[in-house]
């Protein structure tokens, strides 16, 4: 029995040594190939082709720390023609607060103050409304420079609930990127991403996450598994066989998200 189970576990690292050789070799690989691509990939110029209309919808439960953080990240994008949608999912803490009043610092042309609702009844309970089927739109403020930003408040639904309330009811863009609320986004994510999804063939395009530098154990530990699943998945792609795109500021295109009826709520 303690041989059988010794050649068991044999395999099994033999295999995960496969894997982990395969993973390091097919990220270089895919490196290599990218360095190259990049030199004759047309870059994304918005002087020179159409704009089309980004929607960048930001789920967020519980994310006062942060939040502030990333708009200031999204707001200084390079790429211009973007709506921002900000999709406070049941928060308990001051969250919806800071969203509000980072909005109205922004340099603005207009200003409205309205409520969207389905037709289920909203209530109001100690200064909050209440519904889980209704959505209501705080407020919105258009910037000068053709970012909107818009704050929705929903009962505790997930983040795939706080997405496709986003895409059913509220974005206008032609494209969609998710954005985690304790994230930051780089001043060029945008653009990168609408250079590849000019070709009509690509749905969907995947962001370079970078884990921020932390000291803790727990924050060594991301780093390092980090690490190996970004490397893992440039193995994929070598491949050809990737099946997952990550949250974190993938962009989308809307009718793609539609076709498919947007996120799995399972």
């Amino acid at each position: 029995m303690l041989h059988i189970l010794f050649y068991v576990l044999l395999a099994v690292n033999v295999i995960n040594l496969l894997h982990l050789g395969l993973y390091i070799n097919g990220a270089n690989i895919y490196d290599i190939k990218s360095f190259r691509k990049a030199s004759k990939r047309p870059m994304f110029n918005p002087d020179k082709s159409t704009v089309p209309l980004v929607s960048v919808v930001i789920p967020a439960h519980n994310e006062a720390l942060v939040i502030r953080r990333t708009l200031d990240s999204v707001w200084a994008s390079s790429y211009r023609n973007i709506e921002v949608i900000v999709v406070d999912d049941g928060s308990s803490d001051y969250t919806e607060q800071i969203v509000r009043e980072h909005v109205k610092q922004q340099p603005t042309t207009t200003t409205k103050s309205y409520f969207g609702r389905t037709s289920h009844r909203v209530i109001q309970i100690n200064g909050r409304f209440e519904n889980r089927q209704s959505l209501i739109r705080r407020y919105l403020r258009v910037p000068t420079d053709r970012v909107r930003t818009i704050s929705i408040v929903q009962s505790n639904g997930g983040k795939a609930s706080a997405m496709n309330n986003a895409i059913r009811n509220h974005i206008r863009g032609e494209f969609v990127m998710c954005l985690d609320a304790d994230s930051m986004l780089h001043p060029q994510a945008i653009k990168r991403a609408l250079i590849y999804l000019q070709d009509a063939e690509v749905i969907g395009v995947a962001a370079n996450v970078r884990i921020m530098e932390s000291k803790s154990f727990i924050g060594i530990a991301q780093r390092f598994e980090h690490l190996i699943a970004y490397r893992s998945k440039k193995f994929y792609s070598v491949t050809n066989s990737e099946f997952i795109i990550g949250g974190v500021a993938s962009t989308y295109r809307v009718s793609a998200l539609k076709e498919v009826n947007l996120y799995d709520m399972d």
